[in-house]
This record gives structure tokens, sequence and C-alpha cells, in this order.
């Protein structure tokens, strides 16, 4: 069953694994007697999210309404986005009773529905959407108008303005929607910030808090906002938090009667990596600065949820995994309540939590932790999904090499059949981030789609990898090049010294910063046959002057003006000449992230001095690759990659590629 999901084939005919439908998120009605699954059917088109609705008990199916972003609420209804009846495109907020009758679209604003937040005790829903500067949606509606009939898009930005990745006229604004009967009423502008669209609000509605973007000039800052009416003339006022301190606040998790909120704190020090602290807001008086919670905990914390005891929920990598903690708030007392697997999509409900659970070796399943019963039975259960589970090609190893402060950790996927006298290839897969670490199942980087084909996958995570604690990311802080490639090379070679696995046939893959350090390791070495980068950074001068997120680097490494040097030796490309490694390299033309003027300048760059180099483009892709159909076709050029410079086979292009 394996060999035919995880199986490529040669022709233009679709992968069975890109035509899988993947768990994305998760949402338990209050009385806990259903719940609703947002799936994902890859080829399936305009309908590519659906919802299926699931009761305990019942077989779980794929039968249920296109949309995403699913909400189950009291009296056996659902509330989802989906796209809007008439109009111009563009997403509206529907609600949908179970058991029958026809959807009713509830909210549809010119701009659109980014998201929403639901105030379950008064009915209403806050929805964020992009707005010009007026008054009302129907003012904003009017304006679009006039725009479209004069045939413009243009978009004028102040001193103080912040460049987006939209490419839409307006700013982002949040409005209150009845869900009876889908009259709004938007929430003035705040000053001096930028609405993201995050959002959460009290149960009783009485407060909202949004995430938003301070943009100083030389630095852009993440913060929240609460908004409240007044007693007196019922105007909402903004009130910005503030946390002992220049630090960043995001993932804001609101209490059920709105006094307590839990975020995230995040500490950017002048001379050293970012750390992350859950701190607590009473905004009774959100004034105040709030307070730490488990400051001793040597983690990157995420608030998840609240109970209605008070006790916290939250997340954070730790350990090739995200497990769940739990603290008492009023104890200040912390417990980690899983052993393995990777959390997402928390909630609480009388029976437990419940929450989406993947690992490498897992695709995502639901789960839920009886909290109530004695330890070694509490879970987590897995409950019923329409999602398929086949078995894996291949066996998963947790692997480190080196001790002390020097010890690096990762995943070892080895494929069924090898041994000492069938050792497998080495592949390397290198994560993004660069602040992050492989911690659950991964659809786009799947590492049994190689093991299938026999290759073995190590994963390493090297400094600066979260889930280590602060001291692993501070060796690599302002160190990209020299520090990460030791860690990968000090796992590498802890591999390759077994008798499975082949290190005279090795290759080097990666994405983004795993690009780079794909870019930095064959700069520094010959071991490996091939290297394959997708949408990695190739000079750091140029890809700050480009890139829509690249000031947060010049906190790292100093303002590209000032520090031409440290620049430049952090830069793969000045070690071009160094390379003797064929590279298969692929982006994404629309990539506001890494320009693809990046891979443009390493092709000149290695053309000019006669360095093997392939390029695939994707003109319709963004910084990762989105489309199944590109995710595919990607796959099958680099196993074709890997088949010629590994296994010594002809050069074979997929048969949609071979003309172009």
């Amino acid at each position: 069953m394996a060999q035919g999901l995880f199986a490529l084939p040669d022709n233009a005919a679709p992968a069975p694994y890109f035509a899988m439908p993947r768990l994305s998120a998760m949402s338990v009605s209050p009385d806990e007697r259903w719940y609703a699954l947002e799936v994902e059917a890859p080829l399936a088109g305009r309908d590519a999210r659906r919802i299926a609705v699931v009761r305990p008990g019942k077989p779980a199916t794929l039968a249920g309404c296109p949309g995403s972003g699913a909400t189950a609420l009291a009296g056996d209804r659902l509330l989802y986005l989906a796209p809007a009846r008439s109009g111009a495109p563009r997403t509206a907020l529907w609600c949908r009773r179970l058991g029958g009758g026809e959807a009713t679209e509830v909210v549809a604003p010119a701009g659109g529905v980014l998201g929403y937040a639901v105030a379950h005790a008064t009915e209403t829903a806050v929805i964020a959407t992009v707005m010009h500067q007026v008054a009302t949606l129907e003012d904003d509606a009017r304006l679009r108008r006039q725009r479209a009939v004069f045939g413009s898009k243009a978009m004028l930005y102040r001193p103080g303005d912040l460049l987006g990745q939209r490419g839409e006229a307006g700013r982002i604004r949040l409005a209150y929607a009845s869900l009876a009967c889908g009259t709004t009423d938007v929430l003035p502008v705040p000053t001096g910030v930028h609405l993201t669209g995050g959002v959460v609000v009290a149960a009783d509605a009485s407060r909202v808090v949004s995430e938003c973007i301070v943009d100083s000039g030389d630095a852009v800052r993440h913060g929240l906002l609460v908004a409240w009416q007044s007693a007196s003339d019922r105007e909402w006022a903004w009130h910005r938090l503030s946390a002992d301190g220049d630090a960043d606040l995001t993932d804001p998790v609101l209490s059920e009667d709105g006094r307590w909120l839990a975020c995230t704190r995040t500490q950017r020090p002048a001379a050293g990596p970012p750390s992350g602290t859950l701190w607590l807001f009473d905004l009774a008086d959100p004034t105040g600065n709030g307070r730490p919670l488990a400051p001793a905990l040597d983690l990157w914390p995420a608030p998840a949820a609240w109970a209605p005891d008070g006790r916290l929920y939250f997340t954070a990598d730790r350990c090739g995994g995200r497990p769940l903690y739990e603290i008492d708030v009023a104890a200040g007392t912390c417990r980690r309540l899983t052993a393995a697997g990777c959390f997402t999509a928390v909630q609480v409900r009388a029976a437990g939590l419940y929450a989406i659970r993947s690992a490498v070796d897992q695709m995502p399943v639901p789960v839920r932790l009886c909290l109530r019963r004695p330890p070694g039975t509490r879970g987590p259960i897995r409950l019923a999904c329409p999602t398929p589970d086949p078995p894996l090609p291949g066996r998963l190893e947790r692997i480190n090499a080196g001790t002390g402060r020097q010890r690096v950790h990762g995943w070892l996927c080895r494929p069924d059949g090898a041994g000492a006298g069938s050792p497998a290839p080495l592949l390397v897969w290198l994560h993004g981030g660069p602040r992050s670490s492989w911690t659950g199942w991964s659809w786009r980087w799947c590492p049994w789609l190689a093991t299938d084909r026999g290759y073995a996958v190590v994963m390493p995570d090297p400094a600066p990898s979260t889930g280590y604690g602060y001291g692993f990311m501070a060796r690599a802080w302002a160190d990209w090049a020299e520090t990460p490639y030791a860690d990968v090379m000090r796992l590498v070679d802890s591999v390759v010294a077994r008798a499975d696995i082949d290190g005279s046939r090795m290759a080097v893959l990666g994405s983004s910063f795993g690009g780079y350090l794909a870019y930095q390791i064959v700069t520094r070495t010959d071991r490996f046959r091939a290297a394959i980068s997708h949408a990695g950074m190739w000079d750091l001068r140029t890809f700050v002057a480009g890139s829509l997120v690249a000031r947060a680097f010049s906190v790292e490494f100093g303002h590209p003006l000032d520090a031409a040097a440290t620049y430049a030796g952090q830069s793969p490309r000045t070690r071009a000449r160094h390379i003797h490694t064929p590279l298969l390299v692929s982006h994404g033309s629309r990539d506001p992230v890494v320009p693809f003027t990046e891979t443009l300048t390493l092709c000149s760059d290695l053309r000019h001095l006669g360095k093997p180099v392939t390029l695939l483009r994707f003109p319709d892709e963004a910084h990762e690759l989105g489309k199944p159909a590109n995710v595919q076709l990607w796959y099958q050029c680099v196993f074709a990659f890997l088949d010629q410079t590994l296994n010594g086979q002809p050069w074979r292009p997929p048969t949609l590629l071979s003309g172009t």
C-alpha cells in the first residue's frame, strides 16, 4: 500500500500522494457532540478545502461543504469562510445549520474576510477585512467600484506606511458582524500601527485584541492592541499593550471572560538572538505592563487555550517535537502533558483537551486528552477522521552527535531493506527559518517520498534551531555559515559511519535558509555529489535590498550600508569559486521573501565560472511551492537529478518539462 501511495509516476499523471486528503484544522462543538475538520483535497481545484462534520461513534466521511476556517457553534451550527455568493471574487463569512437547510451568507465585504473571531455569548463575530480609509463597508465598496471603472490599482505609501505583501489598496480593518442579520459596525482606525488580521474577542464582545505591526523605519515591531467601548458614549477606544521594555507581543489568547490575556513576549536584545516568554496581562487594567509566566522555562512558548478554571495551555518546540504544556496560573506551576508529537489547534472542552497531532512519521490526526483520568490513561486518544493513515515506506530514528554545547540532534528516515549488504544513499534535508526545527509532519518536505525510492534522509537541527534552549540558538548568532555547517557535518559524519548508509553517495537539499545553507556547505566541501536549493539566499546584501522581510536581519548583521564586510563574509556568493558540486536550483518568480533575482544571480555567477547548474523556474509561485502540480514536478525533477548524480543514470526530466 505504501509503495503505491508514495511512488511518483514518470509521466504526467497525478501521483497518489498529492491527491491524498490532508487535515489542516479542527473545531469542536461546545457540547462535544460533533466536531468540524478542515480537509484539503489538493487536486480538487476550486473546492480544494472542504469541511467535514464528524459525530463520535459514526463513520467519518469527506462529505461536507467547501470552505475553510470553520468554527463549531452551539445549536448545531457551523461558521466558515467560502467564496462570496455574487460580485467580485472574494471571501465571505457563512453560517450553515447541520442537518439540512441552505447556508446563509453572514457578511461579504468588498475587501473580503481575511479572518474572524466569535463572541459566542452575543452571537456576533469580529471580522478582519481590507478597507480604504472610509467610515463604512458600503463606502469602501463604492470607492472600489470607482477605482475599477477608472482602471487603476495604484497605491500611495506615506512615511510610516507599511510596505506589505498584499497587492491590494487599503488597510486591514476590524468590524463587528451580527450572525443573525449580518449588520456591521466598523471599529475606528488605530493610530500609528498597522493591523495584521489576527484577532481574538471576549465571549461577551466587551474586549477585542488585535495583532498589529509598528513600523519605525529602522525596525518592525509586532504588538497587541486592546479595544473596548466606553461606558458613557459607547465609542470604541484602542490601547497598545506594553510589556516592560521594547519587545514583540504575538499569539494572543483571551480568557473566556475577557479579563486575562496570555501571549508570547519576544525580547530582541542588541547582541544575541531573540528569546520568547509567556506573558500575562490583566485587562482590568490594560495600562499595566503584565508579568511573565514560568520565566525559568528555556523554551519559546506559544499560548494555545485557557481552561475555565484559569489554567493555561501552551505549546513549544522541544527536541524534535512540539509538546503540550499546562500552567496553573495561580500557583505558578508548569507540567508537560505529552511525550511526543507536534500539537496544534488546541481547544478546551469539558471532557478535556482536543488538538491535532502529527509527527515526522505521522500524518495529522485529531486527538483528545482526558486530563481527569489517571496518568498513563489520559491519551492522546485518536479520534475519527476521514483522511488516510497509510503505512510508511521506512523507519524513523532519533539521532544525535557531539557532546555538551556542541551536541546536535536530528531525525533519520531509513528505507526498508537498507543494510550492510545494501547501504542506502543519503539525502541531507535542511529546514528553513532559520529559527525553526523538524517537529511534525510536512506535506511539502516529505522524507518518505525519498525512502520509497531507496534513499535514507537525515534531517538535522543545527544551530540556531529552536527546541534546544537559548544557548543553542546563541551559538549561531550573526554566524549563519560556519556554525550551522559544522553542526550539519557533525551529524552527517555520525550517520555515514553506519553500515547501512552509503557515505559515497550523498546530496544536500534545502529551502529558503535551508537552500542558503546548502550553498554554504558545497562551498566548503566536495563530499556531496549533488546540491538542491529552493528559494535560497545567494548574496545577503542583495537579498536584504530586495526582500520585504529583510529589515529583521539588520538587527543581527547590521545595516548593509554599515556592515558590507559582514554581509560578504556570510554570503555563499563570496565563495562561489569553491563550488564543484552539480546544483539544481528552483525558485518562484513571485517570491517577495527571497527575490527570484537571488537565483538568477547565482545562475549567472556559476555559468560565468563554468560551474554546473540547472534552473527550475515556477512563474506562478511565490516563496514556497503551493500548487500540487508544481510540487509534484519539483519532486520528479529532483529525483531525476539525484538518479543522474548519485546513481549514474541518464538525465530524464519529467515528461511535462522535457519540451520547455
